[in-house]
């Protein structure tokens, strides 16, 4: 009897193993993370001027950058940020190699099944379209739902999400990051770029062969949100303080400022 008793508690051990290793390694919890004295943040550095690394010093800057700083300088703890692939910040997360993303990423609801989002802190109006300046087909996404159109997209971005929702006929190519489908556009690679209108108006500024289309009539608005592993309840009930406050303050609205000075800050906390 003993042993059978000792059999059923292995397996029962065994079972608990397999479910903990299907689910994700566990999280390091708001107190490990202010006993380790670092916050660990992945972010995705291929994203200006929100995130990426400064050509000049190599650092990574921008606003999810400033954001992240101001974040564990809150929590009194050092930050470690991580770069990662934008279809690797999730499950690095689930992986435990970073505590939470700050990324500029949507809530979508097929990551909200797989991570918990704090508060949204920003809006994001739409996807437009990128085009080369002297095509004059398109003037919404719903436009580009046409066989034989290419479309490049930001491989598991909110845009790639909206170029398969609103344009299924079309042929959607996954490239590494918005940046690198526009230069695939520009060669002529490509018959658009869908992707949020901020990133699209900057790159079309620098690029004069370039043109953003679909601003009266943006698709699939959304808004961000930081990304926790599930369950890590108060590594996610602080981080929403944290952004109530920032947001409250105007500390958020001063660096948006900084680094989109033609725009006007989103202001309050959406739900």
């Amino acid at each position: 009897m003993v042993q059978r008793h000792r059999l059923i508690i292995a397996g029962l051990v065994i079972a608990l193993l397999t479910v903990v290793f299907v689910m994700g390694t566990f999280a390091r919890d708001l107190d490990a993370i202010v006993s380790s004295g670092v916050i660990r943040v992945g972010f995705y550095p291929q994203d200006p001027p929100k995130q990426y690394y400064d050509p000049d010093t190599g650092e990574a800057v921008g606003l999810e950058v400033d954001i992240a700083k101001e974040f564990a300088s809150d929590l009194g703890v050092k930050l470690e940020l991580i770069g990662s692939e934008w279809d690797a910040l999730i499950p690095g997360l689930l992986a435990d190699k970073w505590d939470i993303v700050i990324a500029n990423m949507c809530r979508l609801p097929s990551r909200a099944a797989t991570v918990d989002f704090t508060l949204a802190y920003e809006n994001i109006d739409g996807m437009a379209i990128l085009v080369r300046a002297d095509d004059d087909r398109f003037t919404a996404v719903s436009d580009l739902n046409q066989a034989g159109i290419k479309i490049g997209v930001n491989r598991g971005s909110a845009g790639h999400m909206c170029a398969d929702k609103n344009a299924p006929a079309a042929e959607i190519l996954p490239f590494q990051s918005a940046s690198v489908a526009a230069m695939a556009l520009q060669v002529g690679q490509l018959d658009a770029v869908v992707e949020d209108v901020t990133t699209m108006e900057l790159y079309a500024r620098e690029h004069p062969q370039l043109k953003v289309v679909g601003t009266s009539n943006l698709a699939c608005p959304c808004w961000t949100g930081f990304a926790i592993q599930p369950g890590n309840f108060r590594l996610w009930l602080w981080a929403n303080q944290f952004l109530i406050e920032f947001k409250v303050s105007g500390r958020y609205s001063i660096l948006y400022e900084k680094w989109f000075p033609e725009r006007v800050a989103p202001t309050g906390i959406f739900q």
